[in-house]
């Protein structure tokens, strides 16, 4: 099994269907119900979807996971990105976005893209602080018609000192 270990805690492995029940109870904790993926959409993603689905574990224990879609464009596109509440700010979501960046830019692409509510301020301010822009709004895109942030970030190779 692959596995990028990223801190003494914090790993990145790749989700099998094995772990939908726990996606689903994590997923539960994180979105509203029209927000939410189930089982059927996970047991796609990981089995037959053209995108990236890992798992965020902690200390050995499974905490999250994110999910990067249209990875055959030129823009890849964060689709979901989730850590079980009473884990969030222990870095394991910071992890997520290195591991999400060093991916893009070893498979040759220049940016990444996502969306998030409007009303998720916790989570826009998150994406900022990693360097996303904001660049549009869609009207009504969430199941309960809340809107959306569209936030893009373009990506370069860290500089090297010589």
């Amino acid at each position: 099994m692959e596995m990028l270990l990223l801190s003494s805690d914090v790993s990145i492995i790749p989700a099998t269907s094995e772990d939908i029940i726990d996606l689903m109870d994590i997923e539960r904790r994180c979105f509203k119900i029209g927000d939410r993926f189930n089982y059927r959409q996970f047991w796609y993603l990981i089995n037959k979807g053209t995108g990236i689905f890992r798992l965020i574990s902690f200390a050995y224990l499974f905490r999250g996971y994110f999910y990067i879609g249209s990875v055959n464009t030129r823009s890849p596109r964060i689709y979901s990105l989730a850590i079980d509440p009473s884990h969030q700010g222990l870095g394991m979501a910071h992890y997520a976005m290195l591991w999400i960046e060093c991916f893009c830019l070893q498979n040759g692409f220049h940016s990444i893209r996502l969306e998030v509510r409007i009303d998720n301020k916790k989570a826009i301010k998150f994406y900022q602080k990693h360097g996303f822009k904001k660049y549009d709004r869609k009207d009504d895109y969430y199941a309960d018609g809340c809107d959306a942030i569209l936030m893009k970030k373009d990506l370069q190779c860290p500089k090297m000192d010589s």
